[in-house]
């Protein structure tokens, strides 16, 4: 039963993977960048060692930037995944008609 309910969703496969690893990535990075801006503050700012702090800062945008990123992906990954989805239960029901005749 669930080789043909999988069998659906083989021809967006890819669209799956990415918009899955997109999600996962999106999640670490927003549960690490809080820590990382903590580590910022509380480690390197008192230390005042300049270069080291804009090296950070940098790092920090780069990742604020990466996960703009992924959300951009997610969203428009979503939409075709909802768009595609669609036209993945009107195969299922087709599918189930079509074995009931």
């Amino acid at each position: 039963m669930l080789r043909r309910f999988f069998s659906y969703y083989r021809p967006y496969r890819g669209l799956f993977v990415l918009d899955f690893t997109c999600a996962i990535f999106v999640a670490v990075l927003e549960l690490g960048f809080p820590l990382a801006v903590n580590m910022v503050v509380d480690q390197l700012l008192p230390s005042k060692d300049w270069e080291l702090i804009v090296w950070a800062c940098l790092g920090l945008l780069a990742l604020y930037a990466i996960n703009a990123g992924m959300n951009y992906v997610r969203r428009h990954g979503g939409f075709q995944c909802a768009r595609r989805g669609q036209c993945r239960r009107h195969a299922r029901r087709t599918g189930v008609c079509q074995r009931e005749l």
